[in-house]
C-alpha cells in the first residue's frame, strides 16, 4: 500500500512539475462508484462487486488529448467455499493512460486506454496472499463543466489484470462505473 501511494504521489508530482504555469490544463479530482469483477471464481467466493473510491489527476497536452493517472481502492469480504470462514480481498489500482476528448468546451464524450498496475492483498484463515501485476484498461465516459474550473462526469472502465497465485491464474479485471468530480488549475 505504501508503494502504491508513493507511486501515485510521484505521478502527481511529475504532472505538476510538467504543467507549471499552465492555463487550466491540469486537473485533480475524486471518483467513486461500483466495481464488478468478471471472474467466476471470484464471484463464488465474494459475490458480485462493491464500492470503489479513488483519486485522479490529468494534464491536457492539447485541446483534445489528456494524459491521466488515478488511484482506486476496492475491498470486499467473502466466505470460503467449504468452511465458510471470512476472507477479505483488497485491490489498489494505479491507472496511467491517455484520453481523447471530443468536445472539451461543452458536454464532452471521451475515450481512453492505458496501463493498470494492480496491488492485490487477500487475507484468509489459511494463508495471506499478496501480489502486484500490470494489466490494461479501456474506458468511455462523458464530462460536463458545471462552473469555471469544475467538471463532473461518468466513466465506464473495463480493465484486465491477471494475477498469478498458488492455485492458478485469476482475472481480477472487470467493469467499473465511476462518478467524477474534477477541479482545474
Amino acid at each position: 500500500m505504501k508503494r502504491c501511494l508513493l507511486l501515485f504521489s510521484l505521478l502527481i508530482f511529475l504532472t505538476i512539475n510538467a504543467v507549471a504555469g499552465s492555463n487550466n490544463d491540469f486537473r485533480m479530482g475524486i471518483e467513486a462508484g461500483y466495481f464488478s469483477v468478471e471472474d467466476g471464481s471470484f464471484n463464488n467466493l465474494y459475490g458480485s462487486g462493491a464500492a470503489s473510491f479513488g483519486l485522479n489527476s490529468g494534464y491536457f497536452l492539447s485541446d483534445t488529448l489528456e494524459i491521466s493517472s488515478s488511484l482506486n481502492y476496492f475491498s470486499k469480504e467473502g466466505k470460503t467455499s467449504f468452511t465458510k470462514e471470512t476472507i477479505t480481498l483488497t485491490l489498489f489500482d494505479v491507472r496511467l493512460g491517455g484520453f481523447f476528448h471530443f468536445n472539451p468546451e461543452d458536454i464532452d464524450p471521451k475515450i481512453g486506454i492505458g496501463l493498470d498496475l494492480c496491488f492485490v492483498n487477500e487475507e484468509n484463515p489459511f494463508e495471506n496472499f499478496s501480489n502486484t501485476q500490470i494489466g490494461w484498461f479501456i474506458t468511455a465516459g462523458i464530462e460536463m463543466p458545471v462552473s469555471s474550473g469544475i467538471t463532473i462526469g461518468l466513466d465506464i472502465i473495463y480493465n484486465s489484470v491477471t494475477v498469478q497465485g498458488d492455485l492458478g491464474d485469476v482475472d481480477l479485471g472487470g467493469i467499473s462505473a465511476l462518478g467524477l468530480f474534477k477541479i482545474s488549475f
